[in-house]
């Protein structure tokens, strides 16, 4: 469904390697299940690959909310392999339950780590730049720039601790948005 999985819309096929949990079919699945197929040499593979109508996403109304169940471990498949259609199936998933309300939305390379935190009356906007961590060793990380960020909430004031400037705010209904100029190993952004 390219509605609801808009990130895939060059992807037609995901792997799945592990446990499926078989639902019972339904009219008109989000996504489906491909049966394993043949396996060898090239001119062999996929031959006799069909398509069904199992659900490999069951999506269901619950109160005022919606709950979503992924009968196969996507999370652990992109934690294993990283593959970036993994990685778009949960972004828009995450996005469709939360009716395009994300709490934070950034420019920032995929090996910038965030997280927001609170502290009293302010907010802690804690950013660290992960591109010199490679598995058990760490290097010097390539310098970020030019990070915007859009969180929701209505700011004031934001002040870069690290670099020792105030960050200029441009406001949207519902949402702050800021850019950093610099990201080196790590940054603090307080917000008021």
């Amino acid at each position: 469904d390219r509605t609801l999985f808009p990130s895939l819309d060059l992807t037609s096929i995901l792997m799945l390697q592990g446990d499926y949990t078989e639902l019972e079919s339904s009219a008109s699945p989000a996504l489906t299940f491909i049966p394993p197929s043949m396996f060898g040499p090239p001119e062999k593979i996929h031959i006799d690959m069909r398509d069904t109508s199992k659900p490999g996403l069951a999506l269901t109304e619950i109160g005022k909310g919606q709950v979503a169940w992924l009968p196969w471990d996507v999370p652990g498949m992109y934690y294993r392999y990283s593959l970036p259609a993994h990685a778009a199936v949960l972004r828009d998933l995450i996005d469709h339950l939360l009716q395009g309300k994300r709490q934070l939305r950034t420019n920032a390379h995929p090996l910038v780590e965030m997280s927001l935190m609170q502290q009293g009356n302010r907010r802690l906007f804690h950013l660290i730049n992960l591109s010199g961590h490679a598995d058990t060793a760490y290097f010097p990380p390539i310098p970020m720039r030019q990070i915007r960020v859009e969180l929701a909430g209505n700011y004031h004031s934001a002040r870069a601790i690290r670099a020792g400037q105030a960050l200029p705010l441009e406001h949207s209904p519902g949402a702050t948005s800021f850019t950093i100029p610099s990201l080196d190993q790590y940054e603090l952004v307080v917000l008021e």
